[in-house]
């Protein structure tokens, strides 16, 4: 049985890593792959236009929504291409397989009705960095801006307030 798999991508940098990326991974695969709106693009499609469809390009901030809207334009895509896909795989332009095609293949084939999803309790972590990503809550994630220094200016000043409220 051949799984055929779709590669769902946003990429924000390298658009070198992100060719050798899509090149080790499965030849009858499809990818589907966002760039940031903060780069330009062409250096990804020069490398990767005849290999990828590109869906439109986001101002994405890590912790936004702005990336369940990238996600959801990934997935988008992946259905109107009216293809029959056995499996959806999202990655990062920054990952790079650590097992074979056949091992991917397999797998999957091994555990046709589980989804593969990792999560964790940021609440109850004792890693500091991870609960400051609940606790600090991130405002301005989703603008788009033109002056980062007034960004960070607020972002700052969002932080400090939020440390002193209850």
């Amino acid at each position: 049985m051949t799984i055929r798999i779709a590669y769902i991508i946003s990429a924000y940098k390298d658009a070198t890593h992100l060719a050798r990326l899509i090149e080790a991974l499965d030849d009858n695969a499809d990818f589907y792959v966002h760039i940031d709106k903060k780069v330009s693009r062409k250096p990804f499609e020069k490398l990767l236009k005849d290999k990828v469809t590109f869906v439109k390009s986001r101002w994405i901030s890590w912790g936004g929504w702005n990336q369940v809207e990238y996600q959801k334009e990934l997935i988008g895509a992946v259905i109107d291409s009216g293809k029959p896909y056995d499996r959806i795989i999202c990655l990062s332009g920054q990952d790079y397989p650590l097992w074979s095609n056949e091992h991917i293949h397999h797998f999957f084939e091994e555990h046709p009705d589980s989804e593969i999803l990792m999560g964790m309790n940021l609440s109850t972590s004792s890693n500091v960095n991870q609960r400051s990503r609940i606790k600090n809550y991130h405002f301005f994630r989703d603008v788009e801006w033109r002056n980062l220094w007034l960004k960070n200016k607020l972002t700052v000043a969002s932080r400090i307030i939020m440390k002193i409220l209850p």
